[in-house]
């Protein structure tokens, strides 16, 4: 089957390191409600807590754009893994991200080819448009040089698997 190669993992880590601030707080919550008294309460809900924070803390930890043998698998926090093959793919290209409610327009990478599909790779450029438009810290945010080293990487990465399309023009 192969592997499948991270193009772009950095927006994972930081995204786990939020899941695990909210997750470790949470947990700290509940010892405290152990520890005053309620132990039967606290006890099932540490384990309710666990069992529905590990998926989610694992998905958020996996946010990226992978290359492998089939194509190109794009990892959403909160969605179902995409997996686009590699006969429908052009490039990867930046898009504007418009937010009518904020004066700020920011840009994520697009996957396009024969559909345009949305990647979890987003522009940052302040603390307020981040937090208006993106998920916070789920989403890959990056700066402006990261992001084009991002958008480089990403076309590298595919170019041995895409064939350019070819010019009418050029044939006649």
């Amino acid at each position: 089957m192969g592997e499948w190669k991270v193009v772009v993992p950095r927006g994972g880590r930081a995204g786990a390191r939020t899941s695990a601030i909210v997750h470790g707080s949470a947990l700290v919550i509940l010892l405290a409600l152990a520890w005053a008294g309620y132990r039967t309460w606290a006890t099932v809900l540490i384990c309710v807590f666990l069992v529905v924070s590990t998926p989610l803390s694992w998905r958020i930890a996996r946010t990226g754009i992978y290359v492998g043998p089939h194509g190109v698998k794009i990892y959403h926090p909160f969605k179902r893994p995409v997996v686009v093959p590699w006969k429908d793919i052009a490039r990867f290209e930046a898009q504007p991200v418009h937010a009518p409610h904020l004066p700020v327009v920011g840009a994520t990478i697009n996957l396009v080819g024969t559909r345009t599909h949305p990647t979890p790779v987003k522009l940052g450029r302040n603390w307020r448009f981040d937090a208006g438009v993106h998920r916070l810290g789920y989403d890959i945010v990056l700066t402006d040089d990261e992001f084009r080293e991002a958008l480089t990487s990403l076309n590298r990465a595919i170019r041995p698997h895409v064939t350019p399309p070819s010019d009418a023009s050029t044939e006649q």
